[in-house]
């Protein structure tokens, strides 16, 4: 049986593959310790995988279950948003509801929240958006209806 672990080490977030015998066998991800769990869940987002269970202490490390989530839309993961704008994305922008496309990010007028866009449909001059928010999934997205205009980062 194969068990997949993140590790959160005195200086790295490592996720792992290991074996009945406890040997690993696969490497998924290495990266700088996040400064909080919250910045580790969207470590793991960002390579599309989501804990399964807590963070608990494992010797000396902090060490949660992982697998692979559903999070990308358009080839764009759910994670780390804010910095998909003007590298992956286009800047923000004022458009047409209508116009937003899969992998678009999306925020409101104050750019409090940016939301990764997973689907869309027009009825009658409304627009409903279904959003993920940063490190969501698919099961966590929700809808928004809108009428108009919308700030929006297009995918490149």
């Amino acid at each position: 049986m194969i068990r997949t672990l993140a590790t959160i080490t005195g200086s790295t977030l490592v996720v792992v593959e290991r074996n009945d015998m406890g040997l690993t066998t696969k490497i998924h991800l290495e990266v700088a310790r996040p400064a909080n769990l919250a910045a580790a869940d969207i470590e793991l987002a960002a390579a599309g995988l989501g804990r399964t269970g807590a963070w608990d202490l494992d010797e000396d490390n902090l060490a949660a279950p992982v697998a692979a989530v559903d999070n990308e839309f358009n080839g764009v993961r759910a994670a780390k948003l804010w910095e998909k704008v003007g590298t992956t994305h286009d800047e923000f922008e004022l458009a047409l509801a209508s116009s937003v496309n899969n992998g678009d990010v999306v925020t409101d007028s104050e750019f409090c929240v940016p939301y990764l866009v997973g689907g869309s449909s027009t009825e009658c001059g409304v627009t409903k958006l279904h959003m993920v928010g940063d490190g969501g999934t698919w099961a966590d997205r929700h809808t928004g209806e809108f009428r108009g205009l919308v700030q929006v980062a297009r995918k490149r």
